[in-house]
């Protein structure tokens, strides 16, 4: 369980945590390439953070297909440090979990091979990452709910995972791109969507989140037909939309209480910078702890680039995300 500290200590922290991502930030334009490990071709470091030595004879690479649900676009795939099955793992701390959501504006013509670079990348920094793959809008039956309902249980799927496979779920950050900004944000508000709501009541609450040009506000989006209508499609293009924000809309459903990094480029022709500045501004009136990092001179998708400088300052910032959860009260600032 995690320890709570009162709201002084936590604030204190929190100012502390402040100062040092700031003292992180970079000016760098989104598009410069930083000396990242190629995890592919370059020798791992002897040990993980979570000390698994991961130098030993070759073998395959151990990255499962493990299924959630029955449908054969309920699955995900695992990756842990050193990329061994876990008969092959040798005794280590738990390791901490990143779980990835593409985006691709809920259609289902788009797949989680957006994020496998970021899951190599990460995978090779002692994260266990949870790439999921979910129903979208299409031939796949999803759109709202079973879309996040997919979501939802995929994430939650990770208590039956995380014994075998020595998994941390108190360390879960939860990163989308896009379409997947918006199911990130969604997961971490699980614990208090309105009653009756799809995904409601969870197993596995993530710590963190991370929303890589997300779409945090879907009526704005909706208004401004954002992704060629992607939102009417994804609620229903009959339906009556506007009562589905309170449950689907991340702006919307605010305190989340859990720390939030906000990264977006603000050369984005697909996701304006605006759903970044507005949900941050929002987020933080309601007392959540948001971090906007802008990427200057960045696109859409240099932010799913792991050779990208904007990809390295948000590996920089994922510890500071775990601590700065572990100091906050229960509900966030604005929380008792």
């Amino acid at each position: 369980m995690r320890t709570i500290l009162k709201r002084s200590v936590a604030q204190t922290g929190f100012a502390m945590l402040v100062m040092v991502l700031g003292a992180c930030s970079s000016n760098d334009p989104g598009t410069s390439a930083v000396p990242t490990p190629d995890v592919s071709g370059a020798p791992l470091p002897a040990t993980t953070p979570g000390g698994v030595n991961v130098i030993g004879p070759p073998s395959p690479a151990y990255s499962p297909t493990v299924p959630y649900g029955d449908h054969p676009k309920q699955f995900g795939r695992l990756r842990v440090p050193g990329l061994l099955p876990p008969e092959a793992l040798p005794a280590h701390d738990p390791f901490p979990v990143v779980v990835l959501i593409h985006g691709g504006f809920w259609r289902d013509n788009f797949g989680l091979e957006l994020m496998s670079p970021l899951a190599a990348d990460l995978s090779g920094r002692g994260y266990a990452t949870w790439n999921l793959e979910y129903r979208g809008v299409g031939t796949s039956g999803g759109g709202w709910p079973e879309t996040a309902e997919d979501v939802a249980a995929g994430i939650d799927h990770l208590a039956e995972l995380a014994d075998e496979y020595g998994l941390d779920l108190d360390r879960v950050i939860v990163i989308g791109h896009s379409a997947g900004g918006q199911l990130a944000l969604w997961s971490a508000a699980r614990g208090h969507l309105p009653e009756g709501a799809p995904g409601r009541n969870p197993v596995v609450r993530p710590a963190a989140v991370v929303s890589l040009a997300g779409v945090n506000d879907l009526a704005a989006a909706d208004r401004n037909g954002i992704g060629a209508g992607a939102v009417a499609a994804f609620l229903g293009r009959d339906a009556d939309r506007a009562p589905l924000y309170a449950e689907a809309s991340p702006i919307a459903l605010l305190p989340l209480g859990v720390p939030v990094l906000l990264v977006h480029g603000d050369r984005d022709t697909n996701v304006p910078l605006s759903q970044t500045d507005d949900y941050a501004a929002a987020a933080r009136g309601a007392g959540d702890f948001v971090e906007v990092q802008p990427v200057e001179g960045g696109d859409h998708f240099v932010l799913i680039d792991p050779d990208s400088r904007a990809w390295a300052d948000v590996i920089e910032r994922l510890p500071l995300l775990l601590v700065t959860g572990l100091l906050l009260p229960p509900g966030g600032l604005a929380g008792p």
